[in-house]
């Protein structure tokens, strides 16, 4: 298949982590690495290429499962969602909550099922579950920290940045 950008790729799908699929794994030392990946493609005024997803589908309706890419694809939704959570102007917000986080009719864009499903979901919906196993141990570090590193983007570089970020990942 052709190189997409995270917009084209997140565009008329739902996706979910299988059951099967090992627990959320990722440190602040590879959310960082992402942060520092982004962070050059827009120095550079470019793409940058987030490596392969391989998906699975069932059916035609059916949702798209991730084989490949969920540790990637899981911290990009967080960090989508805190960015998304960060902007202040509602038709911006509301834009970049359909296309990445939650599809007005159809519900969650992207799900983790099995026994990390409603913590993810709660995670999102910036409930701070208290979590039950080293995978959403992970998952809420994980997502504390991204949600620190925008905070930190938003309060030295303002509103315009954290757009930029929104509109430079689009485009990875």
């Amino acid at each position: 298949m052709a190189t997409q950008t995270i917009e084209q790729f997140f565009t008329g799908k739902t996706l979910e982590i299988p059951a099967y699929q090992r627990d959320y794994a990722w440190t602040t030392s590879n959310i960082d690495d992402l942060f520092e990946d982004i962070e050059e493609a827009m120095e550079l005024g470019g793409g940058h290429y987030l490596g392969t997803f391989i998906l699975s589908q069932a059916g035609k309706m059916a949702p798209m499962r991730v084989v490949d890419g969920q540790q990637r694809l899981t911290t990009l939704t967080m960090l989508l969602d805190a960015l998304v959570d960060a902007v202040d102007e509602l038709p911006i917000k509301e834009h970049y909550r359909s296309t990445y986080i939650t599809h007005p009719v159809y519900g969650p864009k992207f799900t983790v099922l099995g026994s990390n499903k409603s913590f993810f979901s709660a995670l999102l919906n910036d409930e701070m579950p208290e979590p039950d196993s080293d995978g959403q141990q992970r998952l809420l570090v994980a997502y504390q920290w991204i949600r620190q590193r925008i905070s930190a983007i938003k309060e030295h570089q303002g509103q315009q940045a954290i757009k930029n970020w929104l509109l430079s990942i689009s485009h990875l």
